[in-house]
């Protein structure tokens, strides 16, 4: 989740990208002016439709987050730690992680 904020000062994002993160967060920054403010939408959207998909009746939800495989191992643990943050407040058998 934290990959897809547009942080033109983001280390791991070649120089060539840069201009267009920077124009696509001066598009965003009143609404998410940091990392954070966007997580918390993205993860109450998360949170909505799983238990959307529960009540619905869905025998499980499967999460992609190829993001993870792109995360530098030395914030996978924050990666982690953020989705389960949204993923703990589900049963354990209800849910599928697929990391690819």
């Amino acid at each position: 989740m934290i990959l897809f904020y547009p942080d033109p000062n983001n280390p791991m994002v070649p120089s060539t990208f840069k201009p267009f993160l920077q124009k696509a967060f001066s598009s965003i920054k009143n609404e998410y002016p940091n990392v954070s403010d966007y997580l918390d939408d993205v993860k109450s959207i998360i949170r909505n439709e799983v238990e959307a998909a529960l009540n619905a009746g869905a025998n499980s939800v499967q999460f992609d987050s190829p993001d993870n495989t792109l995360t530098p191992p030395t914030q996978l643990q924050e990666a982690i730690d953020l989705n389960n943050s949204v993923l703990s407040r589900f049963p354990e058998e209800k849910l599928q992680l697929h990391v690819c």
